[in-house]
């Protein structure tokens, strides 16, 4: 088994690679239970390396967010970003589209997947409620 120590990169590239799935991977620790996303080559939490690939729940809700106002550039402030906590109980970081005046913690999100030059990227979006329906 290698040690933590000698795992050089942080994270799996294979949670990023989309390629048209539009789907997020994760890992689940099969030592601990831990679940977590991007993947790791080692658990966080019991610094264990038996791990299993997993999907991530594609809804959740917001956690903890901040609103950018002076954005790099390519961006267009303001903007949110910040933690959702999924359905299946990841926590992962990132970017919200739609008013920040709406954002607050505990909105329903759903992610969405768009393109951005060669890459696709993730975001999470308000849940649109249906008419006459609750969120």
């Amino acid at each position: 088994m290698q040690s933590v120590n000698e795992l050089k990169t942080p994270f799996r590239p294979e949670g990023f690679d989309f390629s048209g799935q539009h789907a997020l991977q994760g890992a689940r620790c099969l030592d601990c239970g831990e679940r977590f996303f991007p993947p790791r080559p080692a658990c966080l939490s019991c610094s264990g390396t038996r791990l299993e690939p997993i999907a991530v729940s594609t809804r959740g809700k917001i956690y903890a967010y901040t609103v950018i106002h002076r954005a790099p550039a390519g961006f267009q402030p303001p903007y949110g970003c910040g933690w959702v906590l999924t359905d299946d109980g990841i926590k992962l970081w990132t970017m919200f589209k739609g008013p920040v005046a709406n954002l607050r913690v505990g909105l329903p999100m759903e992610i969405m997947f768009d393109r951005l030059g060669e890459r696709t990227i993730y975001y999470f979006q308000a849940i649109q409620s249906a008419p006459g329906g609750d969120e």
